[in-house]
């Protein structure tokens, strides 16, 4: 009896090692790679293109992309220059 369950579990063993291999890879080009070091190089090529930085997108393009939480007119009232003493800002600071 234990013999066959060995048997089963070796066979298993050995399909889902076969079964989790890259046996071919299609490139950029759409040709079938074949070879292990094209099927690698075709792998990092991809990962290298997708996060290199001509990807990259310039941070004032995402920013025009997101709509401004603060109104202009609240905007300018928060950002207009105060006429606190200096002492009386740090203490409210740092109470």
């Amino acid at each position: 009896m234990g013999d066959k369950n060995t048997r089963f579990f070796h066979l298993s063993t050995i399909h889902r090692r076969q079964r989790n291999q890259v046996a071919k890879l299609k490139d950029e080009n759409g040709i079938w790679q074949v070879d292990k070091e094209c099927i690698a190089g075709v792998i990092i090529g991809h990962f290298e293109k997708l996060y290199s930085p001509p990807h990259t997108r310039d941070i004032e393009d995402i920013i025009s992309l997101v709509d401004p939480v603060v109104p202009s007119g609240m905007n300018t009232a928060l950002t207009k220059p105060t006429h606190l003493p200096t002492l009386e800002i740090l203490r409210i600071l740092f109470l």
